[in-house]
């Protein structure tokens, strides 16, 4: 019994007293708080950041990717061809059905008078090469968004051409015929 009126008057004690939390404790919690929660903050904008950096490169990956294939695919079956670093004239489109190229950071295509872009833009860089009397043509393609950089080199086996060049051809624009 002695023991349940002291826990009693223990609790009575406890319940009854009229200290609060001071004000260094207050402090202390709203410091640590602080800490942790500047920490947290960091930690997510690191991640983030990290996040969109990521996210840019994907995007120029995919974007030089889906060139680089377009490319392959289109000119691997030419059966003339022609480089240039100057884009399109009227007299070009008559002379070719097909020409890709770069106008301002995207890539153009041109098939029988119709036009569309490849990608909407982020390409930096496209030039072409051709060796004379080879029908492997070589071609480079820059990619760069928000200082994030990719860079593809490729080479296409030219199927179809029959007339191959004395001279090596170079440029940024591709004329050609399909079958």
């Amino acid at each position: 019994m002695d023991l349940y009126k002291s826990l009693r008057i223990e609790y009575r004690t406890m319940t009854t007293s009229k200290k609060g939390v001071t004000l260094i404790e207050l402090i202390m919690v709203l410091a640590l708080m602080a800490i942790v929660f500047t920490s947290i903050f960091s930690f997510y904008s690191f991640n983030l950041g990290t996040f969109g950096r990521a996210q840019n490169k994907s995007d120029i990956q995919h974007d030089v990717l889906l060139v680089s294939e377009f490319i392959t695919k289109e000119v691997r079956t030419a059966t003339s061809i022609s480089l240039s670093y100057h884009p399109p004239q009227d007299n070009d489109k008559q002379c070719y059905n097909s020409i890709i190229g770069l106008r301002q950071d995207s890539i153009e295509y041109y098939f029988d008078e119709e036009y569309r872009q490849i990608v909407n833009a982020n390409i930096m860089d496209f030039d072409l090469a051709l060796s004379p009397n080879s029908n492997l043509l070589e071609f480079h393609i820059t990619g760069e968004k928000d200082g994030e950089e990719y860079k593809i080199d490729s080479k296409v086996f030219l199927l179809n051409l029959t007339d191959m060049s004395d001279e090596e051809l170079s440029g940024s624009w591709i004329y050609y015929n399909k079958p």
